[in-house]
């Protein structure tokens, strides 16, 4: 098996465990109207990171909480 097949197995292995229904409660959680707060430590924090720049790129109001001009959380935001 090739490296980039590896790669593929796992990708398809980590998406089969994926449950739609917990995707769709997020993403009515999730709204522009609502500040988003990401956290992680180690490799989750890279990737709460990651996700935090690409809902900024899309015009999403987000912080990762532990940086220094991160707000405080308050009422209607979403952790």
């Amino acid at each position: 098996m090739t490296l980039v097949n590896q790669v593929l197995q796992e990708i398809t292995t980590v998406m089969d465990d994926v449950d739609e229904k917990q995707l769709q409660a997020v993403e009515k959680i999730i709204s522009k109207e609502k500040r988003i707060f990401v956290l992680g430590a180690g490799r989750s924090g890279l990737m709460a990171k990651g996700f935090a720049m690409r809902l900024m790129h899309i015009s999403y109001t987000v912080y990762v909480i532990g940086e220094t001009i991160t707000p405080s959380i308050a009422a209607g935001d979403v952790l």
